[in-house]
């Protein structure tokens, strides 16, 4: 939900379990934008600059260097980074193509069988590579089993909102990758999902579709979690962040588990949230009061015509051209809201979302990270009433010491916002420690 402008040595395996959804290629460049220089000692007019290129990718086989040049792959003329990395999404391990390029200050032409994206290959592991179908489209589901004989717990894990693989064959300090590794180190199965058209999943890009659908993806992935041989079906779990929190009750509102966490999530209808979290968020960021006031008052009369009017955020800002600033940075081009389709958070707006809340009949824990200054600390004390309220003793409030929203170890929201965006800080392991003490408890309850 970001919304900023503002051992034993083991056997590694990789299991298909019968999987033919392709992997995606491995082109292994960093792009970066041309400059005047590179055009005229190359009589180029277009192109990006190979600011590093990975070991054992595609880019190297053929020879690639840092510092070279990409033109176009067959007739598609290469015009910047992001239409780079939009144009190579596209293909997959095997495909074969024609890169034209500046290596080593010559121009070249190279024909290439693209390799396979890596997998990952953690230590201990059994990592399955698998996928869904949600309406005719496969979604690539990425499962680590730890390495273990019998049906073991398991969590399906739902990240946040936006565009964004959460496939991790590199070492990283990624929050994603930390907290489903140290889940699975505590000896629980963790599947994530692939939303639409990112990493190897099919479909349109998860930036340009709504909520339901993206929604239906993780009940997929939630059934087809309990399909594994080695899964514990009376022990399966959600773990949801922030928009995944808000995913998580939909999907067992269809499909029931033993238990739900969230962290860093929101129940206040979406339109009530954008309200507290302009202000709150401004305050911190100090911005000046009369600025504040004037977002909020944007914010007023564009959730007055887009919620209430069902009008779209083209149509509305043709009517009030006054609203360009608000636009520059909540929808920059008309179509998008934090980088998402309009659409997607209309769905959210639709939904009575403390209601899932009320009709869940499983274990809930919401957990909060004191540092966090994108969730509403309210909102998880409101979702641990409500199930308390109507399914007694099963909703369980955590708070957090120093936890941000991306689960960083910060003295405080200042800190948090200091570091937003940033590789500074480190994972807060009490995390993980109190979700796990949290599961065990009923996992030993049955």
């Amino acid at each position: 939900m970001k919304k900023l402008a503002v051992l034993f040595l083991l056997i590694y395996v990789s299991t298909n379990y019968g999987d033919d959804l392709p992997r995606r290629a491995f082109i292994g460049i960093q792009p970066v934008e041309i400059n005047d220089s590179n055009k005229v000692a190359y009589s180029i007019d277009n192109g990006v600059l190979a600011a590093r290129v990975i070991p054992g990718s595609s880019a190297e086989i053929i020879g690639l260097k840092a510092g070279d040049i990409l033109l176009s792959i067959g007739e598609e003329k290469i015009t910047s980074p992001a239409q780079f990395l939009a144009l190579t999404s596209n293909y997959k391990g095997g495909d074969e193509i024609e890169i034209y390029s500046v290596k080593g200050g010559e121009k070249s032409v190279d024909k290439i069988r693209l390799v396979e994206f890596p997998r990952e290959n953690p230590e201990g592991f059994d990592v399955v590579y698998d996928h869904v179908m949600v309406r005719g489209n496969r979604l690539r589901t990425i499962t680590m089993k730890p390495d273990k004989k019998g049906k073991q717990p398991a969590i399906l894990f739902i990240q946040g909102v936006g565009a964004y693989s959460v496939d991790f064959p590199f070492p990283t300090s990624h929050p994603y990758r930390e907290l489903v590794y140290k889940l699975a180190e505590k000896g629980f199965v963790v599947m994530r999902a692939e939303k639409s058209g990112m990493g190897d999943s099919e479909g349109p890009r998860a930036s340009e579709i709504g909520f339901n659908l993206e929604s239906e993806g993780f009940l997929q992935a939630l059934k087809k979690l309990k399909t594994y041989d080695f899964v514990d079906t009376s022990n399966v779990f959600i773990f949801g962040h922030s928009m995944g929190g808000v995913i998580g009750p939909v999907v067992i509102s269809e499909e029931s588990v033993k238990g739900i966490a969230v962290y860093g999530t929101l129940t206040s209808n979406w339109m009530e949230y954008e309200y507290f979290m302009d202000r709150s968020q401004m305050t911190l960021a100090g911005t000046d009061p009369d600025s504040i006031r004037k977002a909020i008052m944007d914010r007023a009369l564009f959730s007055y015509h887009f919620y209430l009017q069902h009008e779209t955020p083209l149509e509305i800002i043709g009517k009030f051209p006054q609203l360009e600033d608000f636009y520059s940075v909540n929808i920059p081009d008309s179509i998008h809201i934090y980088g998402i389709h309009h659409s997607y958070i209309y769905e959210i707006y639709e939904h009575n979302l403390s209601r899932f809340w009320k009709i869940a009949n499983t274990n809930v824990a919401a957990i909060y990270g004191l540092s966090d200054f994108v969730a509403p600390k309210y909102d998880h004390i409101m979702i641990a009433d409500i199930v308390n309220q109507y399914h007694p003793g099963k909703g369980r409030l955590i708070f957090i010491e120093n936890a941000d929203h991306a689960f960083k170890n910060t003295t405080d929201t200042r800190q948090s916002l200091q570091f937003w965006g940033t590789p500074q800080g480190i994972f807060n392991d009490a995390v993980i420690d109190s979700t796990v003490d949290w599961l065990n408890n009923l996992i030993n309850v049955n």
